[in-house]
């Protein structure tokens, strides 16, 4: 296992190097190329600080900060185009990480050699079940592939396979290049293919797969030059081409049925799906590929009928429903309407028999496998049918006795196969099966044969009734079909709502009432959510999804008045809440969690909306203050959902922090519509001083990165883009926007220290720490320099103002020293080394920027005032020998 994942790992880091150097030097696309060099960096820190977890994890956690500042100078360098800089910065960083994993080989080195407890297997240990009835009858469709593709001699498949690709490729070029005769070209081929075939045949004694591998390599060039020949008018007789074909086929099931083949089979049958898309021309007509596909399906039911293959069933199905199927939709037109519902129920019934047929098979061969663990596929049993009624009442959409005849011809066949099934023993689920299936056709007909739009209501408490009845007695079946009658309650009122202008909303109403009840009732038993799966809990979260967005339009439909927006959202919160409140205090765990956060999707898009439809000029314009306060009781309450229950945040801290601050901050940014970045922070930064007095577990809502990045993201978009940040401004700090910058800094150095206990890496923290001190406090000096000298603020013009770059570089030197000067008393040589990364970055600014316009007396005064407090620190803030 870890030579493979440092195979895929090397495999990956390659790729990276070769994408980023193609992009930069022949695609000339430098923007790829930084992209790979930025994952190459980010890849190789992540393999390395695994490394440096085995050797000493706080000793490497000191060494990774010169990493972190050659990154970010070759950033920084990259930006402004100076390749020079980017070129020293990358040449840093790669000896910054020779150095670090030196010293990582040499405490890995120091430690004692960890030899596993290997334990030896007998021979005779593991038995291949492979070839017994039973495993072959049991094997899934995705294990049967897999056996199929990757077991026995994988080079002979590949071989194959490359061999029939070839044959594709020879016979199209063949037909358009060679100049002999076209009837001469195939016939060589066809020759050639036959006597493979019968090579093969000869080799079945002797080595089985390889003689199986010719086999089907034979058959499929036969299959292959047949249509070609046909479509290229050398055997223009579509009769004579139809009976060389089902030849061909019978050829592959003798055979198959003679050496007990399913590879062989399902190889004949994968060549005959695909054929057609193999050929120069593709001009066949919806009903036309319907009809060739209903052939090979039928010859794939005569080697279904004889022999318990399941996989060739399950592959058939589902080829005729994914290529099929698409195909009829693309090529499709009204006039093959009725050949096409005919080819489908011609489709249904074949599926539908080899279900049936299927399980009589095995229930001879292995009844006690049978009756414990049936293994009749599940989507042929009932996708085939469902599925085909779907086709079936999509064809014939707006002729209604049509569709309730279908479905009660479609009853009566269950109701007869649930006679025949309960003749015969140890059929009891299959029985039951179609007894439901039969139950499911016949409760169509109601909800068929309602008026218009008003069918939707009859397909969606059908659904509701189905679900709760198969929550009662534990069918998994019943669950599914239920959630595909919602969905097609769903699917039907999307189409009335689209097509007609006056339906009644009352439809809509109870369809959201249904989509409620289903949700609520899933998650309020005990014994419900126990039956609950991971497909069942994605198809709720679906549900939710949709019923959100249905009951916003809903009910902000039915208000009106200047607060019918901000109402529709209080109320939807408060429901949200209140449902939320109950399914909590019920039990309600994980299948409830994802449709709840899925469901708070649409409400944060609603209140984003409503919160940029009041936004004018860089402020938020309020219509009345009760609109303002309604807003905030609003996102109050979403807040107050994901915050509950509280037991669910070790398992999903991510995303009840993400939620529960993004809550807080639209709540917040009520509070001062006439600075939105300041008021956007007041409630996050409460609920952190809270948080912060609280302890356990309240403090973990700040160790989830989320935190991290939405404090981040503040910090940097709110000095670029609040437009009324000297609003009340008095003196530096001594002012709204400063104070809370200052406030968001001090919390997020916090923030920082609740990441460390959750695994972030100790310098990262203390990089990060050193970032965003300099980034605010820069800030909050320029814009006292733009108050009281006019210098230039938020422009590119203060890179040349002189004052600006003189006061940066006193700042910044006297943080270096301040930082300094407490980890030498305090003995921390981790913060000493950030503050003496301040200093680079000092020395730096004074080279690349400074340096530029030495003429200038700000800009002597800043070498000599960076100078001086250098000296100061030398003197006052040695390095300290160790740290504690």
């Amino acid at each position: 296992m870890v030579s493979q994942q440092s195979e895929q790992r090397m495999m990956w880091l390659l790729s990276l190097l070769v994408v980023g150097i193609g992009s930069w030097f022949v695609l000339d696309h430098p923007i790829v190329s930084l992209l790979c060099g930025a994952a190459f960096v980010i890849s190789i820190m992540q393999y390395v600080n695994a490394l440096a977890h085995k050797a000493e994890p706080q000793h490497m956690a000191r060494s990774r900060v010169p990493l972190y500042l050659a990154s970010i100078l070759a950033v920084f360098a990259a930006f402004m185009s100076w390749s020079w800089l980017l070129a020293a910065a990358l040449s840093l960083w790669i000896y910054f990480l020779l150095s670090w994993l030196r010293h990582i080989e040499q405490r890995l080195e120091q430690q004692p050699q960890y030899i596993p407890n290997t334990a030896v297997e007998a021979p005779f240990a593991s038995t291949n079940l492979s070839n017994t009835p039973s495993a072959e009858y049991q094997a899934s469709l995705p294990n049967s592939l897999t056996d199929w593709l990757l077991s026995g001699n994988l080079v002979l498949k590949g071989a194959i396979l490359v061999l029939v690709i070839g044959v594709v490729l020879l016979l199209r070029f063949a037909t358009e290049h060679w100049q002999i005769s076209l009837n001469l070209k195939l016939a060589a081929v066809a020759i050639t293919a036959t006597a493979i075939t019968a090579f093969g045949v000869y080799l079945s004694a002797k080595n089985r797969s390889f003689a199986l591998a010719l086999q089907g390599l034979g058959i499929a060039t036969l299959c292959f030059t047949l249509f070609f020949s046909y479509y290229n008018q050398i055997l223009a007789n579509f009769a004579v081409v139809s009976v060389l074909f089902l030849a061909l086929m019978a050829l592959s099931i003798y055979l198959s049925l003679k050496q007990n083949s399913r590879e062989l089979a399902l190889m004949a049958m994968l060549i005959a799906y695909v054929a057609p898309f193999t050929l120069p021309i593709r001009n066949a007509s919806a009903t036309e590929f319907l009809s060739y596909y209903l052939v090979v399906n039928l010859v794939m039911g005569v080697l279904t009928t004889l022999r318990p293959w399941k996989v060739l069933n399950q592959v058939g199905f589902l080829i005729t429903l994914g290529i099929a199927g698409g195909y009829v939709l693309l090529h499709a037109n009204d006039t093959q309407q009725d050949q096409i519902a005919l080819l489908v129920v011609l489709h249904s019934l074949l599926f539908i028999w080899l279900a049936f047929r299927f399980s009589q098979l095995l229930r001879k061969q292995d009844l006690h496998s049978f009756s414990l663990q049936p293994s009749l596929d599940l989507g042929l049993l009932f996708g085939a049918p469902l599925l085909a009624y779907a086709c079936l009442y999509l064809i014939y959409f707006e002729q209604t006795m049509m569709q309730a005849a279908l479905s009660a011809g479609y009853a009566v066949l269950y109701a007869v196969l649930y006679v025949l099934a309960k003749q015969q023993q140890q059929m009891g689920w299959i029985k039951q099966s179609y007894l439901a299936l039969s139950l499911i056709f016949a409760a169509f007909i109601p909800a068929i044969i309602l008026p218009a739009e008003w069918g939707v209501m009859g397909w969606a408490i059908l659904g509701i009734a189905m679900l709760v009845i198969a929550l009662k007695r534990d069918s998994d079946i019943g669950r599914y079909i239920a959630m595909a009658l919602l969905a097609i309650a769903g699917g039907v009122a999307t189409y009335y709502f689209v097509e007609l202008s006056d339906v009644p909303r009352t439809v809509y109403w109870i369809l959201a009432v249904c989509y409620s009840a289903a949700i609520i009732f899933s998650n309020i038993q005990p014994h419900a959510r126990q039956q609950l799966k991971s497909l069942d809990v994605l198809l709720l979260s679906g549900l939710m999804l949709v019923n959100v967005v249905l009951l916003q339009w809903l009910v902000l439909d039915a208000l009106t008045g200047p607060l019918q927006s901000v109402s529709t959202l209080l109320i939807l919160s408060v429901a949200y809440l209140i449902i939320n409140e109950l399914l909590t205090y019920r039990g309600a765990t994980w299948t409830w969690a994802l449709p709840k956060w899925i469901g708070l999707v649409p409400m944060f898009a609603y209140a984003f909306w409503l919160l940029f439809a009041h936004t004018q000029a860089g402020v938020i314009v309020w219509d009345s203050g009760l609109e303002q306060g309604l807003f905030c009781a609003a996102l109050l309450c979403i807040a107050a959902v994901c915050m509950r229950p509280l037991s669910a945040l070790e398992q999903d801290r991510e995303w009840i922090s993400l939620t529960t601050l993004i809550s807080l901050a639209l709540a917040s940014s009520s509070l001062l519509p006439h600075m939105p970045f300041v008021g956007l922070v007041i409630l996050p930064l409460g609920f952190a001083l809270w948080c912060a007095k609280q302890g356990q577990p309240w403090q973990q809502f700040w160790q989830a990165r989320s935190a991290l990045v939405l404090m981040a993201m503040w910090m940097i978009s709110s000095q670029l883009f609040e437009q009324h940040s000297f609003n009340a401004y008095i003196l530096p700090i001594l002012n709204p926007f400063d104070a809370v910058s200052l406030a968001v800094l001090i919390a997020f150095i916090w923030v920082l220290l609740q990441q460390q206990k959750s695994g972030l890496e100790q310098g990262l923290v203390g990089v990060c720490s050193v970032l965003g001190g300099l980034w605010l406090s820069s800030y909050i000096m320029l814009r006292a320099l733009h108050v009281y000298l006019d210098t230039p603020y938020n422009e590119t013009g203060l890179w040349q103002d002189s004052t600006v770059q003189l006061s940066l570089t006193l700042l910044w030197a006297v943080l270096a020293l301040i930082t300094m000067q407490f980890a030498s008393r305090r003995h921390l040589k981790g913060i000493w080394v950030l503050g003496g990364s301040i200093l680079v970055l000092v020395n730096l600014k004074l080279v690349l920027l400074d340096l530029a316009n030495i003429g200038t007396l700000s800009r002597v005064l800043s070498f000599l005032g960076a100078g001086v407090i250098m000296l100061i620190i030398a003197y006052i803030a040695p390095m300290p020998s160790d740290s504690k």
